[in-house]
């Protein structure tokens, strides 16, 4: 399957390969590849699961396995269309409000005589 890595993100995918080294049994050795954003890299399953959240769909075939693999995001909401100075206002306005919500009553005036029958 085919990926792309995602912009930001670098991949270090490690594999074994047999290097044939005229002898009756190759030798197996760990090679580390690199590939950066932008870079299709060519994975099996078991090597990308390690990638996942470094690589989106190349081809066909690794669009449908990723499909599998994460929950459907609903797009976001539209913008309201509102300055980030109105949004500040109403913003602090908010607070004001909440703050002051939460302020003690004041307190009776304490009276020293005792109350008239």
């Amino acid at each position: 399957m085919k990926f792309k890595v995602r912009d930001g993100f670098v991949a270090h995918v490690k594999r074994v390969v047999e290097i044939d080294t005229g002898g009756d049994e190759p030798k197996k050795e760990v090679q580390i590849n690199t590939y950066y954003q932008g870079q299709t890299v060519d994975l099996e399953p078991q090597e990308a699961e390690e990638h996942l959240h470094k690589l989106e769909a190349a081809d066909k075939d690794s669009a449908k396995y990723l499909e599998g693999r994460f929950a459907k995001v609903s797009e976001p909401v539209a913008a309201s269309g509102m300055s980030g100075t109105a949004l500040a206002k109403l913003v602090a306005a908010a607070v004001a409000e909440a703050i002051t919500a939460l302020q003690p009553a004041p307190a009776a005036p304490a009276n020293s005589e005792p109350p008239a029958k």
